[in-house]
């Protein structure tokens, strides 16, 4: 469990257990150690402990895992459109929708510096910190998984199919 936050969340808490568990069923992977998603979880203005590296990691090899999957999928695509279609999955909006589609913001934990708004109103409905959450999950996959990107990858393919639209659909 987390420790206190030095500063109250603002009628928010950590996730529970059974919350922990049901977003590893929606994700699909067991964690060996539920520690690194629960982390994942927590914003940088709850305190000391928090996000932040996992989601630096966490943008580092989803970026890696979706150029892997489209350049398998995509054998005879151009490296231009490699590019766009990896930049369309990996930009803000998507990255915030797949959060959304995660329920990833109704279990962010946040400080107070975030008090007397409702959770999800402005810092929660914000696509910046959605996305950051959604890739501190992939981060803390990535890490529980030994630093290897199969798992990862696999996860994501299962959760998010390329589907491939076309170009216009991408943007």
């Amino acid at each position: 469990m987390l420790p206190a936050a030095s500063q109250p969340v603002f009628a928010r808490r950590l996730p529970s257990d059974a919350e922990v568990k049901a977003l590893e069923q929606r994700l699909n992977y067991n964690f060996n150690n539920t520690w690194g998603l629960k982390l994942a979880l927590v914003h940088p203005s709850y305190g000391e402990l928090n996000n932040a590296r996992l989601t630096w990691l966490g943008d580092a090899v989803l970026g890696a895992a979706v150029s892997d999957l489209l350049y398998q999928a995509l054998p005879d695509a151009t490296i231009a459109g490699l590019h766009d279609h990896r930049m369309a999955i990996v930009r803000r909006k998507a990255c915030a929708a797949a959060a959304r589609k995660l329920g990833l913001d109704r279990l962010l934990v946040v400080g107070k510096g975030y008090e007397g708004a409702e959770p999800t109103m402005a810092m929660l409905a914000g696509e910046r910190c959605r996305r950051h959450c959604f890739e501190a999950v992939w981060g803390a996959i990535y890490e529980d998984a030994g630093f290897q990107l199969g798992p990862m990858k696999k996860v994501y393919a299962a959760l998010f199919p390329l589907g491939l639209l076309p170009p216009a659909q991408l943007a």
